[in-house]
């Protein structure tokens, strides 16, 4: 059972994102990439790059983006986007209609500064094959950026709904492959990265107080809110909890 985003682009583009949780997981994210990146342009590759968010923003700071989304809708709704940037971010993206298996057929071989993979992997069955692909997008010197959802916290999700069950399968080991409940230990991530020769740098939480918040929340946090949680995205047990998993590694 996958999930057809053709169908939930405007939603997860718009609505999402307009809630206090998207905006609290953008500004993260930017805060926490930011941090690696140097102060000339890289090559990036976003992987699954929905409506382009974190790639505008990228190609704002005078990075070079190369796009890869299968969706038809989401490559719509980055276009539009677009469409209202300047001409110098512009011309920094360049958008394609591929999946994670075949982003490296589509970019011809080329190898990247930094590859991002962002919210894909828990949508997709085979986790093995998945970071292997990322891990043959980078170059030699190359950096590798994964969010997926945390295994740890998805448990929490089960107890808030009283699914007993499923809390008691994922506390028993078992793994769940609906995609909209698929997620990843920290522990099974490194396993990947060691098997493909790649170093953890760090990892990182992602909306570990703003998870709960409801859909209506809407707006950017406040400035004290979104201090907590950078401050608490580098911090165990706080970051051990948080509703996805963002991790760092590069080629040995």
């Amino acid at each position: 059972m996958g999930i057809n985003w053709d169908e939930q682009a405007q939603q997860f583009s718009s609505d999402h994102y307009r809630t206090t949780r998207g905006q609290t997981r953008l500004l993260v994210l930017l805060d926490q990439v930011e941090s690696v990146l140097p102060s000339f342009p890289i090559s990036i590759i976003d992987v699954g790059s929905g409506p382009g968010h974190l790639a505008i923003e990228m190609a704002k700071r005078g990075h070079f983006v190369t796009c890869i989304e299968p969706s038809s809708s989401m490559r719509t709704i980055m276009r539009e986007t677009l469409d209202n940037c300047p001409k110098a971010v512009t011309d920094r993206i360049h958008l394609l209609d591929a999946n994670l298996q075949g982003a490296s057929q589509a970019v011809g071989g080329q190898g990247y500064d930094l590859v991002m993979c962002h919210a894909v992997l828990m949508y997709l069955p085979d986790l093995a094959s998945s970071i292997t692909a990322l891990t043959g997008l980078m170059n030699k010197t190359g950096r590798l950026s994964v969010v997926t959802r945390n295994k740890a916290a998805q448990v929490f999700k089960y107890a808030e709904r009283s699914d007993w069950n499923s809390v008691l399968g994922a506390l028993r080991g078992e793994r769940s492959e609906h995609p909209l409940h698929r997620a990843h230990a920290i522990q099974e991530l490194q396993e990947e990265l060691d098997r493909n020769d790649l170093d953890l740098d760090i990892w990182y939480g992602v909306r570990t107080f703003t998870e709960s918040y409801a859909d209506d929340t809407l707006g950017q946090p406040d400035e004290e809110l979104l201090a907590a949680e950078i401050m608490a995205a580098k911090m165990s047990p706080y970051r051990d909890i948080s509703h996805l998993i963002h991790l760092m590694a590069r080629r040995r």
